[in-house]
């Protein structure tokens, strides 16, 4: 052993056993199946929310890994796979003018408003699938980089605290977050099963101040 004044043992079959024993539970783990290709009521959408200064239309060419993915997405489209959609979000700091550009890339002053932007967008794609499948089951599956790495936590309690409503429903009310309460609900406050994909997530500045816990709803990531 290594006289380097840091104690050592050594590895005993009981140590050595315990690869094997990890591993076995790794084969067990069940990861969960948000979309279920033989299910024609199974649907899966996907929200893509790109990093600072990232716009995969104005810049194709540096695609981040979300970028990458929304391609990825549409060629499953291509190859006949309906049952799956997407959203996509460019990154704070995208805006024309510099100003606004500026102040945005330096603080995600915006980020919390994308978050709403993309929540809205997937209960309006929702709602359009409920509407040609009552039976749907939805889920999501939510990817971000960088400060969208940092909104997605956000938009995923944004989804477990509002559910997917039916907006044909009607309001019933307001919350104490002046959300609106609704009669009814595709998929219940809670009901939502998502998963996630976080790179290099970034609250620098503005997000800092928010709960980016992932909340029960959130099953694989």
């Amino acid at each position: 052993m290594p006289l380097d004044g840091v104690s050592h043992y050594a590895a005993t079959p009981g140590h050595l056993s315990s690869y094997e024993q990890a591993a076995g539970d790794l084969y067990r783990f069940k990861v969960p199946q948000l979309l279920d290709r033989a299910d024609p009521h199974s649907y899966l959408i996907v929200g893509l929310m790109d990093g600072t200064g990232n716009d995969v239309y104005a810049d194709p060419v540096h695609a981040t890994n979300v970028a990458k993915f929304l391609d990825q997405i549409e060629k499953l489209q291509e190859s006949g796979l309906k049952r799956i959609r997407y959203e996509y979000i460019e990154g704070p700091g995208t805006q024309d003018d510099v100003l606004a550009r500026t102040l945005d890339g330096a603080t995600g002053r915006t980020s919390l408003a994308r978050a709403n932007e993309m929540y809205k967008r997937l209960t309006r794609e929702s709602q359009e699938i409920f509407q040609l499948d009552p039976d749907a089951r939805i889920a999501y599956h939510l990817e971000g980089f960088s400060r969208g790495g940092s909104q997605i936590p956000l938009l995923t309690r944004m989804i477990d605290e509002r559910g997917i409503p039916d907006p044909d429903g009607g309001i019933s009310g307001i919350d104490e977050n002046g959300q609106p309460l609704y009669n009814r609900y595709h998929q219940a406050p809670g009901r939502t099963p998502m998963s996630v994909g976080l790179y290099d997530p970034v609250p620098t500045g503005y997000m800092e101040v928010f709960d980016r816990r992932l909340p029960p709803s959130v099953v694989s990531g």
